[in-house]
């Protein structure tokens, strides 16, 4: 049995889970439209650098504080599958940490029309984002994040009570990414991400009352939690 969620632990998860996706859905919120296209990307950039540059501020730092709150998913998951709990846990760490380089690069096209540069010159420079060695490693990082919460959604999804609320809550928000991603309309990202908070939100109470009503461990949720 893995280690339960206890204590100043839970307090700090708790926190995470709802902070984490909290910030990132403000980003998102006010995140400028998105093109496939370089060139229509920049003239987009251009025209909204600052709203651009701080998305991506809180889609970044949202992540950062969604880290120990994303550590708190494979370990409830190992408590109905150690094997498929220690998979997710890779999964999660490597998504994370490539989806935050990614988000500092969005910052930077953000930045960089900030500082004075044209509409020529962010084109470049987003076409050199584009290319197969860049956007590779972003494609990558992608597949791991959403495997691994995915694969969280999944198990939590079969556990019942708010936990399974919690997994579908999970499984709907990252398919909407994924739509947004493929197509470039941000709108499904933004109704994504909220649908992700209150996944989070939900697997944060259930810790909470858990930690509370069983003197520190984090157990199983029965079909009437």
């Amino acid at each position: 049995m893995p280690p339960s969620i206890t204590g100043f632990r839970a307090t700090i998860t708790v926190a995470s889970l709802v902070l984490g996706p909290l910030l990132m859905s403000i980003g998102d919120l006010f995140h400028p439209a998105e093109s496939h296209d370089a060139a229509a990307q920049a003239a987009i950039i251009l025209e909204d650098a600052t709203p651009w540059y701080f998305a991506h501020l809180f889609l970044f730092v949202g992540m950062l504080v969604f880290v120990p709150g994303l550590l708190a998913l494979p370990e409830l998951v190992a408590k109905r599958n150690p094997t498929a709990g220690w998979i997710c846990r890779i999964l999660v760490i490597m998504g994370a940490a490539g989806f935050a380089g990614v988000f500092v690069g969005e910052m930077l096209l953000g930045r960089y029309v900030i500082d004075g540069a044209d509409q020529a010159a962010e084109t470049a420079l987003i076409s050199t984002v584009e290319t197969t060695l860049l956007s590779g490693p972003a494609i990558l990082a992608a597949v791991t994040f959403v495997g691994g919460v995915g694969l969280a959604a999944a198990i939590l999804a079969r556990a019942g009570g708010v936990q399974r609320w919690a997994g579908f809550a999970l499984a709907f928000g990252l398919f909407l990414i994924l739509v947004e991603i493929a197509s470039a309309d941000v709108m499904f990202s933004k109704i994504g991400n909220i649908m992700i908070l209150a996944g989070c939100v939900a697997l944060a109470w259930h810790i909470w009352r858990c930690n509370s009503n069983s003197g520190g461990r984090t157990g199983d949720a029965s079909p009437s939690a």
